[in-house]
Parts: structure tokens; C-alpha cells; sequence
């Protein structure tokens, strides 16, 4: 089994504060500030979906949940929330439990996962043979886009399929195929479709095939050994799951009710935010979290609003708006350069994104928060086109990558 080769240096000597792992321990650290900056804001109330998660690990948890809201009744002790395995509501029920209902028992999974995606998405670019340079700024790309930013800071489940998945393709790509299978199923025990990046491993062993010549029985191999420890380990896993934490006797019980629900919702003109994938290339399609208003009075009348908090999902405008480009010359120099990770790019984006076109046709609702998975591949064909860039060009990139982000940072006035 022929292994990867390994990253190539960045040109900057690897010394002092420069060096490779200085620069992401200082990356990590801002993104892990930025993240856990006002957690508790605003005023200590539930941001988009997380009354529904944070509602689900209060019954858990065997605490009261007020009238009217998601859950309010529901038998304690049991996930209320079936239409997604139990996964990513214990992790925030562990939380909760060490660090008690409050914003930071609620939030602190999506942070620490939240950070972890960022180191995570520079080990995937070095595990597939790409340069320190390259690794940096795709994870730095990651940290400062703002979809991925809001949802490493809020109790939902999506940044915990994001960073499984980052888990699963580290390990696959270091050839430890059993470690990506269980990593595989961890982000499906989230949410099913993080079983989706499957595909992405298959495209890729197809690719090595054709253009590297990779042994086809070595990929086989590869591909059946992590495919039988997703299946072992998503099977036991949402058994053991379904055993504690629902009524479900067995998985296929289960999982009959998450596809039954996620195929019902459909579309219609009651659906608020929703949109389809090809809109999400545009950016167009902005979903409001969460907003609040600094009110102005003379004499008591309203003068003057300011937007004081403003959570959005909504993509950094410079990754979204690159990223058609980056991945059709990632395409390009996966084929003529034999670039294995811009082909990881371009197949982690088609395993992730692709498959909304076929859900869109049969009218199920969707919204822009559902891209997040497919984030890293946009950063790291991203960061390979800035790799290529002349140095001034890819510093003025950078900066005004931050320049986005700014313009969508949720506190737009300072607490």
C-alpha cells in the first residue's frame, strides 16, 4: 500500500514564530477567542434552532421545559428530537450537564468542535501531500468564513457532522481505514447525511486509479475496510444509542423515521428562508439567526435603529464567490498535474454539495446552512488558487477575505 507523500514545505524557514505549528497554534487560538468572545449574548436566550437541541438535552436531562415550547412534556431521559440519531444532542447534554444550563453549557460543544475543524482541515491538506502554505490557509479560510463561524458558536448539530467528517478524511487519506470508518459513522450518528463523505472517498479512489495508477485492488481494499467499519460502527453505535436514549427497538426502526421526516418537509411558500443549492453559489440566499436592534429615542420617539446583534448564516462573500473558479482549476490540476489534494477538493464538494440537486428534485425544502459540510473543499481548492497567486495578490486576498467577515461578525456593536 503505497502511502501519500508527504507535505511539501512552506518556502519561510520552519523556525521561531513562523514555523508551521506556531502559526496554527496562534490561528487556533484567535478562531478559539473569537468563538467563546460574549458567549452568553444575547441576554442568555436560544439562538435560530438550538431551542429545539437545547430543549432535546433539557428532557434528557430531566429538566423542565416551559409550556409551548419545542419538546415541553416530552418523557424524561429520552431524545425528543428523533428526526436525528442522539449523538449531537449528548454532546450537548454533557455539557449542560458539566456546565449547567446556561449559554456556555450549550454552546461549549459547538466551540471546542469548532476549533478543532479549523486544525483539522490543515491536517487533511497535509495528509494528502500538500504544502504547509496550502494547509495554513485553508484552515485559515475556514476559520474567518462566517458560516462556519456562527456554527462553531451555537448549539446546533451541523458543526458537529463538519468536524467529524474532517476526522474521518484525515484518517482515510493516512491510510487508517478503520479509524475513518468509525470517524464516518460518528458524524451519521450527528446527522445521516454525514455519511455522504463516503462518497468522496470513492470518487477519490477512482481518481488514483485512473491518473496516479493506483492498484485498484489496494483502493478496493481500502474502500471495503472503511465501508464495513461505517456500517459496524453507525449500526452498534445508533443500536446503543436507540437503547438509552429513545424508544426505537432497532436502527432500521429509526432510521425510517429520519428519512420519513427529512423527505416530508417539502418546499412551499410557507417555508420562510428556504432556498435550493444553486442558490447558495450566489450568496443570495442569507438566513436571519438572530437580530437585535440598539433603539434611539428623543422625547420617546424612535430616531434611530442600529443593528446591535446579527446573527446570519451566510457564507464569507470572498470563499463563495472564488470557490466556482478554485474548483474548476482544482478539476484542472487534479487531471493534468496529478494534484491529489486538489482532487480531495473537488471530490469532498461533489460527495457534499452535489447530492441537494437530486433532493431539490423532489421538492424537500433546504436551506444555505446545509453547504457547511462541503466549506473545507471550497477552502482548500480556494487555498490552492491562492497558493498560485504572486505574494502581494495572496496577502491582498487574505486580507480581504477578513474584510468579509467583518462585514458579517454577528456583535456590530460591542457589548
Amino acid at each position: 500500500m503505497r502511502p501519500l507523500p508527504p507535505g511539501r514545505l512552506c518556502a519561510a524557514p520552519a523556525a521561531g514564530i513562523f514555523s508551521f505549528g506556531m502559526v496554527l497554534f496562534q490561528l487556533l487560538l484567535v478562531s478559539f477567542l473569537l468563538r467563546i468572545l460574549w458567549l452568553d449574548s444575547p441576554g442568555g436566550r436560544t439562538i435560530f434552532d438550538e431551542h429545539y437541541y437545547v430543549n432535546a438535552s433539557r428532557v434528557i436531562l430531566g429538566i423542565p421545559v416551559e409550556a409551548g415550547q419545542p419538546y415541553a412534556g416530552k418523557p424524561a431521559g429520552l431524545d425528543a428530537n428523533t428526526e436525528h440519531p442522539p449523538l449531537g444532542k449528548l454532546l450537548i447534554t454533557g455539557s449542560m450537564a458539566l456546565f449547567g444550563d446556561n449559554p456556555y453549557g450549550w454552546r461549549m460543544p459547538a466551540i471546542v468542535f469548532g476549533t478543532a475543524a479549523i486544525g483539522l482541515t490543515a491536517g487533511v491538506v497535509l495528509a494528502a501531500g500538500g504544502s504547509q502554505t496550502a494547509a495554513l490557509m485553508a484552515a485559515f479560510l475556514l476559520a474567518f468564513d462566517n458560516l462556519a463561524f456562527v456554527h462553531s458558536r451555537v448549539a446546533t448539530l451541523d458543526v458537529f457532522v463538519l468536524t467529524f467528517s474532517l476526522l474521518a478524511a484525515y484518517c482515510y487519506l493516512r491510510r487508517w481505514t478503520a479509524a475513518a470508518g468509525a470517524a464516518l459513522a460518528l458524524a451519521g450518528l450527528v446527522k445521516v447525511n454525514g455519511l455522504w463523505l463516503a462518497l468522496a472517498f470513492a470518487a477519490f479512489e477512482a481518481y488514483l486509479v485512473c491518473r496516479p495508477r493506483d492498484e485498484p485492488r489496494a483502493a478496493i481494499r481500502r474502500l471495503v475496510q472503511t465501508g464495513a467499519a461505517t456500517v459496524a460502527a453507525f449500526g452498534l453505535g445508533l443500536f446503543v444509542l436507540d437503547r438509552f436514549f429513545t424508544t426505537y427497538t432497532t436502527p432500521i426502526q429509526h432510521l425510517q423515521r429520519i428519512f420519513g421526516y427529512g423527505m416530508g418537509l417539502k418546499a412551499s411558500e410557507r417555508s420562510g428562508e428556504s432556498s435550493y443549492p444553486w442558490d447558495w453559489l450566489l450568496n443570495q440566499t442569507q438566513m436571519p439567526y438572530y437580530h437585535l436592534d440598539k433603539v434611539f429615542e428623543v422625547n420617546g420617539q424612535v430616531v434611530r435603529r442600529v443593528a446591535e446583534i446579527s446573527f446570519t448564516g451566510a457564507l464569507n462573500p470572498y470563499l463563495i464567490f472564488v470557490a466556482p473558479v478554485a474548483l474548476a482549476a482544482a478539476g484542472w490540476w487534479a487531471w493534468t498535474s496529478r494534484d491529489r489534494v486538489a482532487a480531495v477538493a473537488v471530490c469532498w464538494v461533489a460527495a457534499t454539495y452535489l447530492p441537494f440537486f437530486a433532493l431539490a428534485a423532489t421538492g424537500r425544502v433546504m436551506y444555505i446552512f446545509y453547504i457547511l459540510p462541503a466549506v473545507p473543499g471550497m477552502a482548500i481548492a480556494a487555498a490552492l488558487l491562492a497558493e498560485r497567486l504572486p505574494a502581494a495578490a495572496r496577502w491582498a486576498y487574505l486580507a480581504v477575505y477578513l474584510f468579509g467577515f467583518a462585514s458579517l461578525f454577528p456583535f456590530r456593536v460591542l457589548p
